[in-house]
């Protein structure tokens, strides 16, 4: 969690690193560790920086200022009882102009290739790929890719271990040679940048003013760390990170869940009412490359059918509600739209 910010020359479209570069980063900047937390469910540390920051870019945006000033963050790091997940809460209050702050991971053996999500897939590829730049393009091959909320590095493709980063709408990040950074904000000043791009041979736009990106005042970020093993952890860990249930109050008996989703590579990507009429709709997406049997509870009495559907929820066939119990085999990459209709 080491956190490093560069010069940024760019825009609202591309990064673009200044011709002459400075880097600052977190590395000998601890001022204060606090405990904030050490009861038997969580425990919780907050760490004190502040980073020497340029406070923008001089020589029509060719290095940054020589000028500085001092940049805080605090940085609360979370593990709660019986978890694996170590929860991260950066607040950082940036007063500096035309800059990049990132948050670099990594381990003593860094893994071969990475992965990330997408809406519906979980995309791997090697870290180190041959070079596509071709003459003809205007801009560089970009270096950062999204992500869906959760990305991480593993030992190679076909093999999901190594460590995640979980985000909470954070969707950048990119790799280097030891492991991964996470862009947590770039601080630029144009749709498209006045200055001269070392990323692209001409402006992507008209250069018209954003002061409001320069992200100026108190930022508040929040992500996660933990190991994997497998394809079955990424999926299970992200999710109990970034779809907590509501925090809900009830007086007498416990309201119970309409249903629950059992599996092992597959995840509940929208639970909502149908388009045409009074059913429940529920769509699921398998991660994995090979099919996974997915096991939907149902509340006794409250469905009275169930229905495989197309994507634009029309029904295909039905499926036996056995017990309060719906089976389905979601196949490998495969979206599933089902349809519970209530009884009346």
């Amino acid at each position: 969690n080491l956190f490093e910010d560069g010069g940024d020359c760019g825009d609202g479209y591309v990064y673009s690193r200044p011709l002459t570069d400075t880097i600052v980063t977190s590395s000998g900047s601890l001022e204060t560790v606090e405990v904030i937390e050490n009861g038997p469910l969580a425990r919780a540390i907050r760490l004190s920086y502040t980073l020497s920051v340029p406070v923008g870019l001089v020589e029509n945006g060719r290095k940054r200022s020589l000028s500085r000033t001092e940049m805080p963050v605090h940085c609360t790091l979370r593990l709660m009882e019986s978890s694996s997940i170590l929860e991260i809460e950066t607040e950082i209050a940036n007063s500096c102009e035309n800059h990049r702050l990132q948050v670099n991971f990594w381990r003593e053996k860094p893994g071969n290739a990475l992965f990330y999500k997408t809406p519906f897939d979980i995309v791997t590829t090697p870290k180190s790929q041959p070079s596509k730049i071709n003459p003809n393009w205007i801009e560089d091959e970009p270096l950062a890719r999204p992500n869906n909320g959760v990305f991480g590095e593993i030992e190679n493709t076909d093999r999901y271990s190594g460590f995640a980063v979980s985000t909470k709408g954070i969707n950048e990040f990119e790799s280097f040679e030891q492991g991964l950074k996470l862009t947590l904000f770039r601080a630029v000043g144009h749709i498209a940048s006045p200055y001269p791009l070392s990323s692209m041979k001409r402006p992507a736009g008209p250069k018209i003013e954003t002061p409001g990106a320069q992200m100026k005042g108190s930022l508040t970020f929040e992500y996660a760390v933990f190991f994997i093993d497998s394809l079955e952890d990424i999926v299970k860990r992200s999710c109990s990170y970034l779809k907590k249930p509501l925090s809900i109050g009830f007086a007498g008996r416990r309201p119970e869940t309409p249903l629950t989703v059992d599996s092992l590579t597959t995840e509940v990507t929208a639970i909502k009412k149908a388009e045409n009429g009074e059913s429940i709709i529920l769509r699921l997406v398998n991660f994995s490359e090979e099919s996974d049997n997915v096991k939907i509870r149902l509340r006794e009495g409250l469905f009275s059918k169930a229905c495989l559907c197309t994507a634009a929820e029309k029904r295909e066939e039905e499926i036996p509600i056995q017990n309060n119990l719906v089976s389905v085999a979601c196949g490998p990459k495969k979206i599933v739209t089902l349809e519970f209709e209530m009884s009346s």
